[in-house]
Formats: structure tokens, C-alpha cells, sequence
């Protein structure tokens, strides 16, 4: 009986290493410095490569196939492929087919990966505990490059490939939050003292990193917590549970006004920030009421914010003036209404809300502390990718929302083992056949785009040289159906107009800038330079 539990563990140990390994280690610390965006593409080619495997997967295994027919018939996935459905049809009148057709496989290999976790979990529920304390290795090698880069690079965090700024650190140390939780409070000795150890040094990272959306969401988030706690494990009164609530919210409160209030913390730049993300919101909301029924498309909130305002203009410390042109609305939810319509808007929100249903469901029935914990630690980080998501742009990052679809998926496992619908006949092979070709599809499309940046970022670097016949070259092989607009928003012919500028040729500068239009009508640079081109054939 010993011998066959050990060797029962030594299959759960080797079946989960390699998800585990690939999915906390490699994808969190990738990155290629030959991009102008680090690690976007590569992690989008990275997850779809773990989506694809995990089909896989599922298309050989009859048991699992079973299940698979039968929890897509939860509401949950309802919800999901309802959201799909409205950005498709969305997408269709879209300007630029490349940037909505990407962020529509976004979408997509998010789904494909809440199935193929949640097939995962429903199968093995026992490797559930081994794939979370990968997740907390993740964790622990996150936080040691934070330390890392406040001991040797000058007190700012070392993340300059791996993450883009210290919010998206924060926030992806606080997604990485319920797993350290978990393995804290249902592990031994051996992994619970360096898992308190590292959920106090990951606390103290957000705190320090001075990210006040994240900060605010690691106290908010324990409000639903809080009100979530089953009285057989804290028996709390109504009253009780309302005083601690406020408790959280005067925290909250405290923080943010020493923020504001602390010379550390305020600055003239912080003020601005302010000011300037509240300016992107209204111009959201009216994004929201001229599109109300479809939006703009996936992945256009970009394009179109350009015809409401100018962009910001900002003064250097060398005397230079900037130009910022807002490529997110940091709020997830805003940007999606103003993507997908107002309808989307509600389906998306309705996907969260399904999930807090799902939770109070299993609390309401379970009986296993471990299980109640886990449960409990998944809302922690459902609320707060929610928080911080209405100050950010978590829902664009690969990493972000891979953590928070594994999240919502070791949920609906959960909830499928207590509350399984009635068997539904799908064909699962056709089901698990587009899972596949939804996450090749992707991985294709993240890896052209790959590659056109990669010649993108030599262009520059041949612009910075002045080598205008290098710019060319590089542009010829960036430009793909796919790829027209790099990260900051400028089409890439623009880059191209200008080396034909530069070389004379203003027939093909002209044609260059012209076509930049096509792919983004509202670019400052690109109808700039058209005018300018317009007004010296007027001259001459």
C-alpha cells in the first residue's frame, strides 16, 4: 500500500513538472532584448506552445475528454464564448484587421488555457498542490531579482526585460500572491516557514515599489475575502465582518493620503499622472457613447483616442519637448466597453461576477480547511487583478493574465467537483481540435509579429545612424499584414516615409505616409508629414 501511494506521487510529481517548470519559470523570467517590447510576442509564443501542449493533451485522453464535455456547460464558459462572439463580430469593422486579429487571439488563448487548466485540475485534482508550490518557486525567483536590483542597481528593481515598469512587477507579484497563500498554510515545515518568509519580503516589494494601484488592491482585496469566510471556520457576526471591512477601507484610505501627502511619495510627476489618466478616461467614455454597440474593434482604443485630443506634451530635464501618446486607457474595464461595445462590457464584467458566484457556491458546501483556504486565496487575487485592473493594463500582458486564467481555472474545478451539470453530448474532438488551431493560429501570428519587431528595432537603431537604405531594408521585411503599428502607436511606414525622405525619393515618402494613414487615420506624424510633403510640391 506504501509502495503503490509513493509511486502514485512519483506520476503526479513528473506529470506536473514540466507544465510547472515551463509555466513559473521559463514564461515568467523570458524575455529578448532584440525587441522593442521585451517580452509581449515572445511570452504570447511561449503560452501558445503551453496551450498547444496542453490539448494535446486532452485530445488523447478519453477520461478527460468526458469531463471536458461536460464542465463547458457551466455558465462560466457560456459567459466566455458569449465575449468571443461580440469582439468577432466587433472585429469585423474594424480599421486595422492586423492589431484586432491579435488582440482576438488574446482573448481566445486566455479561454484556451481556462479549459485546458480546469480539464487539468478536474482529472488530477491531487497534483493541484505540486503545480501551486511551482508557482511559489516562480514567486521566490521574481521577488530575489527584486531584491537583486534594489541591492546593486541604485534601489530600483531589477525588471527592465523581464517587466516593463514597476506597477506590471507589482501586479504580477501580487498574482503570484494566492499561491504563496496556499502552500503557507497547507504545506509542512519545509515549505511553509520559506513561504511566510517570502510572502513578507513579496509584501514589502509592493509596498516599496510605490505602485498605488497594487498597494491599494493588496488591502482591498481582503474585503470579499473577509466576507466570504464561511462561519465554521471564523465565527464572525454580520457586524463583526462589516468593522473589519472598514477596517481595510481606512488602510486603504491612510495609504493613499500619505502617498499624496508624503515628500517621498508626491511629486509634481505623480500629479500629472493623475491628471492625465483621468483625461484618458473621459476620453473613454466618449469613445463609449459614439460607439456604443460594437465599440472600435479589439485592440483599437489606441486608434481612435488619437481624433479626441492632442497628444501630451511633456518638458525633459534636458529642455526637450515629448510627445506621449496614450496606447491604453488603464482601465480594463473602460477599454473594453469601448472595444467591444457596451454589450461586451457587461459580458466581460459578468465573467468576474460568475466567478465570486462560483466561489460563495463551494464555501457554502465544502467542509476541508485546505480546500476553503484555496478558495479564498483564488478571490484574494480575483479582487485584485480586478483593483488594480481599473488603474492599469494587466489584461494586456500575457504573463497578467495567465496568471489570473490558472487562477479562475483551479476555481471552476473546484466548483465543477461539487456542482457538476448534467452531461451534455459535445464532440469533444472538435472542441479540443480548435483549441488547438486557436492557440497555432496564435503562436503563428505572436511569432510574425516577433520577427517584424525585431527588424523594426534595427531600423531604429539604423535612423538613430542616419543609414536611411538600412531603414528601408529593415522596414521591407518588418511590414506584414499582422504588424503595421509598433508599440508606441506609430505605423511603421511612417519610418519608412521618412528614410525615403531623407533619400529624396518624395514619391515614395509620399505613398509611405499615405499608407501609414490607412493603418492609423488619426497619427500626428503621418499627417504631418503628408502636409508638409503637400505644401513644398505646392512651392516648387
Amino acid at each position: 500500500m506504501i509502495d503503490s501511494i509513493k509511486n502514485g506521487s512519483r506520476i503526479v510529481k513528473s506529470t506536473v513538472f514540466l507544465p510547472g517548470f515551463f509555466s513559473f519559470i521559463i514564461f515568467p523570467l523570458s524575455f529578448t532584448d532584440k525587441a522593442l517590447d521585451p517580452v509581449l510576442h515572445l511570452r504570447f509564443v511561449l503560452w501558445s506552445g503551453l496551450c498547444i501542449s496542453g490539448a494535446i493533451r486532452l485530445f488523447g485522453n478519453h477520461r478527460i475528454q468526458k469531463d471536458l464535455a461536460s464542465f463547458v456547460c457551466h455558465t462560466l464558459f457560456g459567459i466566455g464564448a458569449g465575449f468571443c462572439l461580440v469582439a468577432c463580430i466587433s472585429l469585423l469593422g474594424a480599421e486595422n484587421f492586423g492589431e484586432g486579429l491579435f488582440t482576438f487571439l488574446h482573448i481566445s488563448v486566455a479561454g484556451t488555457w481556462l479549459i485546458i487548466t480546469t480539464a487539468f485540475f478536474i482529472e488530477s485534482p491531487q497534483s493541484l498542490p505540486v503545480f501551486i508550490r511551482w508557482a511559489t518557486v516562480g514567486a521566490m525567483l521574481l521577488t530575489l531579482l527584486g531584491l537583486l536590483g534594489i541591492c546593486w542597481q541604485n534601489g530600483s528593481f531589477f525588471f527592465s526585460g523581464i517587466m516593463i515598469n514597476k506597477n506590471l512587477y507589482a501586479a504580477v507579484l501580487f498574482l503570484f500572491t494566492p499561491f504563496v497563500i496556499h502552500t503557507l498554510g497547507s504545506s509542512r515545515k519545509l515549505w511553509s516557514w520559506p513561504s511566510a518568509l517570502l510572502l513578507l519580503i513579496l509584501w514589502s516589494l509592493i509596498f516599496l515599489s510605490g505602485a498605488r494601484s497594487v498597494v491599494t488592491a493588496t488591502i482591498l482585496s481582503l474585503i470579499p475575502v473577509i466576507l466570504l469566510i464561511p462561519r465554521s471556520q471564523f465565527n464572525l457576526s454580520l457586524q463583526q465582518r462589516k468593522n473589519v471591512c472598514l477596517a481595510c477601507f481606512l488602510l486603504a484610505f491612510i495609504f493613499l493620503l500619505v502617498v499624496w501627502g508624503g515628500g517621498r511619495f508626491y511629486s509634481p510627476e505623480k500629479k500629472e499622472s493623475v491628471r492625465h489618466r483621468l483625461a484618458l478616461w473621459y476620453h473613454t467614455l466618449q469613445i463609449i457613447t459614439d460607439y456604443p454597440a460594437l465599440g472600435v474593434g479589439p485592440g483599437h482604443w489606441r486608434l481612435a483616442r488619437s481624433q479626441y485630443t492632442e497628444p501630451q506634451r511633456i518638458e525633459t530635464l534636458s529642455g526637450d519637448i515629448i510627445e506621449i501618446h496614450a496606447q491604453r486607457s488603464h482601465n480594463i474595464f473602460l477599454e473594453t466597453a469601448a472595444e467591444t461595445g457596451v454589450m461586451g462590457s457587461i459580458i466581460y464584467f459578468s465573467f468576474f461576477i460568475c466567478l465570486y458566484v462560483y466561489a460563495w457556491k463551494i464555501l457554502k458546501k465544502s467542509k476541508n480547511k485546505t480546500e476553503i483556504s484555496l478558495v479564498l486565496a483564488m478571490i484574494y487575487g480575483i479582487s485584485g487583478f480586478m483593483i488594480f485592473g481599473m488603474f492599469s493594463y494587466p489584461s494586456e500582458r500575457p504573463l497578467h493574465t495567465f496568471l489570473f486564467m490558472t487562477t479562475a481555472g483551479i476555481l471552476v474545478s473546484i466548483y465543477h467537483r461539487y456542482y457538476p451539470p448534467r452531461f451534455r453530448p459535445i464532440c469533444t474532438k472538435i472542441l479540443i481540435s480548435i483549441l488547438i488551431m486557436s492557440a497555432l493560429f496564435c503562436g503563428v501570428i505572436s511569432g510574425l509579429r516577433l520577427y517584424s519587431e525585431i527588424h523594426l528595432k534595427k531600423a531604429l537603431n539604423a535612423k538613430d545612424q542616419k543609414a536611411w537604405h538600412q531603414v528601408i531594408t529593415h522596414i521591407d521585411n518588418a511590414v506584414h499584414p499582422v504588424y503595421s503599428i509598433d508599440p508606441f502607436g506609430v505605423p511603421i511606414f511612417w519610418y519608412r516615409g521618412i528614410a525615403y525622405f531623407h533619400l529624396d525619393n518624395l514619391p515614395k515618402a509620399e505613398e509611405d505616409f499615405r499608407r501609414a494613414l490607412e493603418y492609423h487615420p488619426f497619427h500626428t506624424h503621418s499627417i504631418n508629414s503628408l502636409l508638409f510633403l503637400e505644401n513644398a510640391e505646392k512651392k516648387n
